[in-house]
């Protein structure tokens, strides 16, 4: 019987984010809660111009900001 060495012996299914990727995860985080609260105070004709309905504007501020 010949030896073939599990190659996956070490791995997970999920694997850990390196500190680069969670830094990146982090700062979408930020810039969504950001955007999302700013999108709320934005007057009704200034969303129109940008084509956003005011029920889609606080549908998007009531998302998790990771989401």
């Amino acid at each position: 019987m010949k030896y073939t060495p599990n190659i996956y012996s070490n791995t997970s299914a999920f694997s850990h984010p390196s500190q680069r990727e969670f830094k990146s995860l982090l700062a979408l985080w930020f810039r969504n809660h950001q955007t999302r609260k700013g999108l709320s105070g934005i007057e009704g004709h200034r969303l129109h111009d940008i084509g956003v309905d005011r029920a889609q504007a606080e549908a998007e501020n009531y998302k998790p900001f990771w989401r």
